[in-house]
């Protein structure tokens, strides 16, 4: 019998392939999303909690938190691909020097984010001299208090500011330590029906609280095949349509499970803020005259934030939106 010879490049192929071993590539590690109990992440719990990314090839991992700042410093440590962010705070963040951008527009708040205040505050010109809280120091939180009293002709130096969490405020009013404070959801809500007075929500200063996916720039550009296909599950799953009262419900239901609530104790959709769907996403983050757009909203927050040294004068947010990503 001859014996068999074997090059050694085909050595090496021989052993590669009994490396490999199967046609079938190794998966690729989940996506990992970042959520907080709110409407316009409600599409996010209900793909994963339904199974809806599974049976589109996508593998996902959609993560609670408790509040937007844990999350967010989640996101910029890597320990997440992508989150829900509010605009300002993800401008903010590439300001810092963490590479993010925008994958989508998910919503904007209407009524869920508040400024509220005790029964003895009954309009804003009674804030004058009150101590008025917000959500972390040149957050969304914090642009949205100081729009509220731009918007009522108070300057920041008419009242005094405080840095408290926004579940820490119905109790700080109650308890005098404050007189008014960001706060929003089913914890304002509950604290109107004790005697609390909403004084300004945020649809009444477009474009301060606005809700997108922010994705790593690194996982946009190496996975963007994957979160394309996971928006266009999303859009289904992420009831805009104020018609869709069926869908909407369902969403609430995937919410409460995932959030191991009574869906009954969850705010419905429509009740908090607009959701946006995947066409009306690409008009928000192309045009550049619509006061809810990315571009006018940004630029807008780019120079506040500028004018109070956070960020550089030339910072671009254009650049921030990738709208490859919600292409047709």
């Amino acid at each position: 019998m001859k014996p068999i010879r074997i090059s050694l490049a085909g050595l090496l192929s021989l052993i590669l392939a009994m490396l490999c071993g199967c046609e079938k590539p190794f998966p690729k590690a989940p996506l990992r999303v970042g959520v907080i109990e709110w409407t316009g992440f409600y599409g996010l719990m209900r793909g994963q909690v339904e199974g809806a990314f599974a049976e589109a090839g996508l593998s996902v991992e959609v993560i609670g938190y408790p509040d937007n700042p844990t999350m967010n410093a989640e996101l910029a440590a890597g320990h997440l691909d992508a989150c829900g962010m509010v605009w300002v705070d993800l401008i903010r963040m590439s300001a810092q020097g963490h590479k993010v951008r925008v994958a989508t527009v998910l919503d904007w708040s209407d009524n869920g984010d508040v400024l509220l205040a005790s029964n003895r505050v009954t309009q804003a010109a009674d804030l004058k001299g009150k101590r008025i809280s917000f959500e972390g120091v040149h957050s969304f939180s914090h642009l949205f208090v100081l729009g509220v009293l731009a918007k009522n002709n108070l300057q920041e130096s008419d009242v005094h500011l405080l840095d408290l969490p926004a579940q820490q405020v119905p109790a700080a009013i109650a308890e005098g330590r404050i007189d008014a404070g960001h706060t929003w959801g089913p914890l304002a809500e509950a604290a109107v029906k004790d005697g609390g007075v909403v004084i300004d929500r945020a649809g009444d200063v477009p474009g301060w609280i606005t809700e997108v996916l922010a994705v790593r720039t690194q996982v946009a550009e190496t996975r963007s095949d994957e979160l394309k296909r996971l928006l266009v599950v999303l859009d289904r799953m992420h009831p805009a349509d104020p018609a869709d009262a069926a869908g909407r419900e369902a969403a609430r239901k995937a919410a409460g499970l995932f959030l191991k609530k009574p869906a009954a104790e969850l705010a419905p959709i429509g009740a908090e803020a607009h959701l946006v769907s995947l066409k009306e996403a690409r008009l928000l983050m192309t045009d550049g005259q619509d006061p809810e757009g990315l571009i006018t909203s940004g630029r807008k927050i780019a120079a506040f934030l500028s004018k109070r040294g956070q960020i550089p004068k030339d910072h671009d947010v254009s650049t921030l939106i990738d709208v490859s990503l919600v292409a047709p």
